[in-house]
């Protein structure tokens, strides 16, 4: 027999599951409920009214033994009913971003309050995993401050993951933001050329520095044609070693423009 400390995590984890799935089915509960894959939880109608706006009356007499479906799947019910006992709560370090979302909406739709802020917290720190579905979870529930975090991130993502995923009555917001993020780039071209960098180099005393133009196609190679490459100047801007100081300096010159510009796109909830 394979011992726990061999299985793989994901078995290990599905056991712990499991465990706290039999927490939230227990025999002297007034209510019960039948995930969307077919798992029984029975949980108690008083704490239900205590710690959330969840109506089970609405759908079931309590103790009648009617089993009332959810749209939820088992993994995240199984989460979900815990915050309505006084115990440990789960420990949220564990759980991916799917499941942690799922548990989210899940908390935001039942309005359990004793977890509403703590998966605020993971959601919001979810922001490099995922973006767009930190994104749409911000504004769904009115999160205007973790929404401002995620969205320049979702510029970054193929335009076809944003047409599939973004919640459709946002997307004329999000569109009018990308916009304005394109408009920096082509600033940003704009500006490449505007420097021009014709002063005599410091360096070789001729008339146009040798290394800039080279330098200058670099970057205006490196910018492409998507807003998304903004969100890491540092790489588009990053110089090889040997270059003219006079050619550094006009692209610190050209970055640092670029720069204040993206700091004064408007932030997502003005879009709103």
């Amino acid at each position: 027999m394979v011992s726990d400390r061999c299985k793989p995590f994901a078995f290990q984890r599905l056991r712990v599951h499991f465990t706290n799935r039999r927490a939230v089915n227990l025999p002297d509960a007034d209510v019960a409920f039948r995930s969307s894959d077919q798992v029984i939880f029975r949980v108690h109608l008083k704490n239900l009214e205590t710690h959330s706006d969840f109506p089970p009356s609405a759908f079931c007499t309590p103790g009648s033994g009617e089993v009332v479906d959810l749209s939820e799947p088992a993994a995240t019910l199984e989460l979900l009913f815990q915050y309505i006992y006084p115990q440990r709560q789960p420990d949220l370090t564990e759980i991916e971003l799917p499941l942690l979302a799922d548990l989210a909406e899940a908390v935001e739709k039942y309005q359990v309050y004793s977890a509403m802020d703590i998966c605020k917290i993971f959601m919001g720190n979810g922001l490099q995993d995922n973006p767009l579905t930190v994104l749409n979870y911000a504004v769904r529930h009115g999160y205007p401050e973790i929404a401002d975090e995620a969205a320049p991130l979702t510029i970054s993502l193929p335009l076809e993951e944003i047409g599939m995923h973004m919640l459709q009555m946002y997307m004329g917001s999000w569109v009018s933001y990308y916009g304005e993020w394109q408009k920096i780039l082509e600033l940003a071209y704009a500006e490449g050329w505007r420097i021009g960098h014709n002063n005599t180099c410091r360096i070789s005393n001729s008339a146009t520095c040798p290394q800039w133009l080279a330098a200058r196609q670099n970057i205006l190679t490196k910018l492409g044609a998507r807003p998304g490459v903004l969100n890491d100047l540092a790489m588009i801007f990053t110089t090889a070693h040997g270059l003219y100081p006079c050619a550094i300096e006009s692209l610190r010159q050209w970055e640092y423009f670029i720069v204040v510009k993206v700091k004064d796109i408007p932030k997502f909830r003005t879009f709103l």
